[in-house]
């Protein structure tokens, strides 16, 4: 049950935030970034840090605001 509650949870995120950074969805835009988001949920499902972001704050800063997003998505969800 737990996990059903944390997939809610992370999708809402999703939404919110695609919603608030780009202004709704976009299917080319969001598949993307729903696995960027993705990423960052496993990684701090298992205990890992923000170093572990394999996307460039430069170079990819879509890909590399959802990973951080979906990591704190998870990161706070555990701590409630």
């Amino acid at each position: 049950m737990e996990c059903k509650v944390l997939e809610r949870r992370c999708a809402e995120v999703f939404s919110q935030y695609v919603n608030r950074e780009y202004g709704g969805p976009s299917l080319d835009l969001q598949e993307g970034l729903l696995i960027a988001f993705e990423q960052g949920t496993e990684v701090s499902r298992h205990g890992g840090d923000l170093s572990l972001c394999p996307y460039n704050a430069v170079s990819d800063p879509e890909r590399f605001l959802a990973w951080v997003e979906g990591f704190q998505c998870c990161s706070v969800s555990r701590t409630l």
